[in-house]
C-alpha cells in the first residue's frame, strides 16, 4: 500500500494499524490528494475498511471498498455556491424591495402563497403577518372586483396586468371600518429556473390622495354646475349642506351667513339625517362663545368629541348636546379681512377631521358662498326694480289726492298689501314724544285694530325713535317680559316703525307690523323709510299749497290799498 499509493501512506499506515488490530473504519466523502495520471489531482472517496479473519478469528489482512464521491461532491458544492449566490441576490433584491418607494409583494404558487412584502406594503396593509398564507387567508377582508381572476389570470398565461387608480377596501385592523384606498400597481409573472411560472411580483403606488384630490374636484364641479341652475338663495344653501355631509361622511351639515350688525348667524335650510332635529333661523354669537373669535381670525375649528371639552358647562356644548352632536368642524369663509360666511359639518359619534376634509370643505365653502351672494345680488336687484315699480304706482296712485287722509289710507293699504305685513299704519306723536295716536291704519283680514291712543315706552321705542332712528322688532317674544305682554296683547310678532323729526322733534310714525315673528330685510325697512319720506313730503306740498290758497284772496283784496299807498 505505501508503494501504491505513497502520497496517502500516513493515511493508509494509520487504517491499517486500527484494521488489523481487529478495528473497523468507514471515511464518507474523504478528501485526499492522489497522483493517479502522474497529475495530483483532488478527489473524495466513500471507504469502508474491515478486518480479514484466519480461522483462529485472527486478523490477517484488510478489506477495504472504495466507491470515489468526486463527481457528487463537486456538484453539491456548486448547488450550494449557486443556491448561497442565489440568496444573496435575493437578499440584494429584497433590500432594494425595502428601500422601493412604491409597494412589492411576491407570491408564489397557483394559491398565491406570500412570500415578501416591503415596508411600504406592510404600512399600507398591515401585512407583516401575511408572509406564508395564501393571499385569501392573509387579507379575507380584500375586496377588489375581478382581483382573484387577474392573479389566476396572470399565473396561468404569464401576461403581465396593470391597473392604474384601481379602488380596493380592506380592515387593516381588525374591527374597524374598512379602508378605501386607490391603487396603481403592475401584477407580472416570476419563473423557474425550467421556465415555468412559479409566482407574481406586484409592485404600486398608493395613489389614493391623487385620486380622491381628482374625484372630489369632478364632484366639486358637479357642485357648483348644480348650483348654478338653482334660482333660490335657500336651495343652493341646501344642496351644498348635503354635498358636504356625503363627502365627509357627517350626518348634519348647513350654511350661513353672518350679520356682524345683528351679531349673529343667519343660517340657511341645513341638511340632517333621518331622524335628526333641523337647524332654522338664527344663532347668536353668544352660543358660539370664544370660537366666533377663532372663526373671525380664518381658523376653522375642529372638534373631535363635544363632550371631553375644557369647558363642558358652555352654552355651546349644551347646545350640541341637545342637537345630537359630538363632533362638529366649522370652516370659516372671509373677504377682505372679514368673516362674512360658514359652512359646518356635525357628527353623531366623536371622530377626528382630517387636512384633506377641511381642504376640500373649505373650497365648498367658498364656492357656496360665491353662488349664494350671487342669488342675493339677483335677488336685491330684483327688490330695487320691484321697489321702484311700486314708488312709481304708488306716487300715481296718490298725485292726484287733495287730503292727508287720503294719501295716507291708500299709502298703508299699498304698503301693507305689498310687504304681506298684517298692519299699516300712522300715528301722530304729542309734544311730549311719549304719547302717541294712531289715526289711520290698513289691516289684513281678521287683524287686530290699533287706533287710539298708545305709548311709547309700553313698546320700549321711545329713545330710538325720538333720536330718528327706526325700531325694528324681528321677534316680539324676545323682549323683557312687560313688553313682549304689550306685544301679545295687541297682537303683534314683530314691526318696523319709522319716526318723523321736526326741527329735532319727533312728530309722526309709520309702521308695517306682523302677527308673527319676522325677519325684516333691508330692503323692506328701505323700503318704509322711503314711502314714509315720500308721503310726508307730499303732504307738506299739500299743506303749504292750501295755506297758499287760503292766503291769496285776501292778497287780492288788499292789492288797491296798496296800490293807493
Amino acid at each position: 500500500m505505501r508503494q501504491g499509493w505513497p502520497e496517502v501512506a500516513g493515511f493508509n499506515d494509520r487504517v491499517m494499524k486500527m484494521v488489523l488490530s481487529g478495528g473497523v473504519l468507514s471515511y464518507r466523502d474523504q478528501e485526499m490528494r492522489l497522483n493517479r495520471s502522474g497529475v495530483p489531482e483532488q478527489v473524495w472517496m466513500n471507504l469502508d475498511y474491515s478486518p480479514v479473519l484466519d480461522p483462529a478469528g485472527v486478523p490477517i489482512g484488510v478489506i477495504s471498498i472504495v466507491v470515489e464521491t468526486t463527481g457528487r461532491v463537486l456538484a453539491e458544492r456548486q448547488r450550494k455556491l449557486n443556491e448561497a449566490r442565489l440568496e444573496a441576490e435575493r437578499s440584494r433584491q429584497r433590500q432594494l424591495f425595502e428601500q422601493a418607494p412604491g409597494f412589492v409583494i411576491i407570491m408564489r404558487g397557483p394559491n398565491h402563497i406570500v412570500e415578501f412584502v416591503n415596508n411600504v406594503h406592510r404600512q399600507l396593509f398591515n401585512s407583516s403577518d401575511w408572509v406564508g398564507k395564501p393571499l385569501a387567508e392573509a387579507v379575507p377582508s380584500l375586496k377588489t372586483p375581478g382581483r382573484s381572476k387577474i392573479l389566476d389570470d396572470v399565473y396561468a398565461t404569464g401576461k403581465a396586468v396593470t391597473v392604474q387608480g384601481g379602488e380596493v377596501s380592506y380592515e387593516r385592523l381588525p374591527g374597524l371600518a374598512k379602508e378605501v384606498h386607490f391603487l396603481t400597481y403592475t401584477h407580472a409573472p416570476m419563473y423557474a429556473e425550467d421556465g415555468t411560472i412559479n409566482g407574481i411580483f406586484c409592485e404600486g403606488f398608493d395613489v389614493s390622495a391623487a385620486e380622491c384630490q381628482r374625484r372630489r374636484a369632478e364632484a366639486l364641479d358637479r357642485l357648483v354646475a348644480r348650483i348654478s341652475d338653482l334660482d333660490d338663495m335657500a336651495q343652493v344653501g341646501a344642496t351644498a349642506a348635503e354635498f358636504a355631509a356625503a363627502e365627509v361622511g357627517a350626518n348634519r351639515a348647513g350654511f350661513g351667513l353672518v350679520d356682524m350688525e345683528r351679531q349673529q348667524i343667519q343660517l340657511l335650510p341645513d341638511w340632517a339625517a333621518s331622524g335628526l332635529e333641523r337647524l332654522h333661523g338664527q344663532v347668536p354669537f353668544s352660543l358660539m362663545g370664544a370660537s366666533m373669535e377663532t372663526l373671525r381670525r380664518g381658523e376653522p375649528i375642529r372638534l373631535s368629541d363635544a363632550f371631553v371639552l375644557a369647558d363642558a358647562s358652555s352654552p355651546a356644548v349644551a347646545w350640541l348636546e341637545s342637537l345630537k352632536v359630538r363632533a362638529s368642524l366649522t370652516i370659516p369663509v372671509m373677504e377682505k379681512g372679514e368673516l362674512v360666511a360658514l359652512l359646518f359639518v356635525k357628527d353623531s359619534k366623536p371622530r377626528e377631521w382630517t387636512d384633506d376634509e377641511v381642504g376640500m370643505l373649505t373650497r365648498v365653502a367658498e364656492r357656496t358662498r360665491s353662488a349664494v351672494e350671487r342669488r342675493r345680488a339677483e335677488a336685491r336687484l330684483r327688490a330695487s326694480e320691484s321697489r321702484l315699480r311700486f314708488l312709481d304706482t304708488l306716487s300715481r296712485e296718490t298725485a292726484g289726492a287733495t287730503d292727508s287722509r287720503s294719501i295716507l289710507a291708500d299709502t298703508t293699504r299699498m304698503l301693507g298689501e305689498y310687504l304681506g305685513a298684517t298692519v299699516c299704519d300712522y300715528a301722530d306723536v304729542d309734544a311730549d314724544g311719549e304719547g302717541l295716536t294712531v289715526l289711520g291704519e290698513w289691516r289684513a283680514a281678521g287683524a287686530i285694530s290699533l287706533l287710539g291712543r298708545h305709548h311709547l315706552s309700553s313698546f320700549g321705542a321711545g329713545g330710538a325713535l325720538r333720536a330718528g332712528l327706526p325700531l325694528v322688532v324681528r321677534d316680539a317674544s324676545e323682549l323683557p317680559a312687560e313688553m313682549a305682554a304689550a306685544y301679545r296683547r295687541l297682537n303683534i310678532g314683530a314691526v318696523v316703525c319709522m319716526p318723523l323729526t321736526r326741527d329735532g322733534r319727533l312728530t309722526s310714525l309709520m309702521a308695517i307690523k306682523d302677527n308673527v315673528p319676522r325677519d325684516w330685510s333691508e330692503d323692506e325697512i328701505a323700503l318704509l323709510r322711503e314711502v314714509t319720506s315720500r308721503s310726508w313730503s307730499h303732504l307738506e306740498r299739500l299743506r303749504l299749497e292750501h295755506g297758499r290758497r287760503d292766503i291769496e284772496p285776501r292778497l287780492r283784496a288788499g292789492a288797491p290799498s296798496v296800490a293807493r299807498l
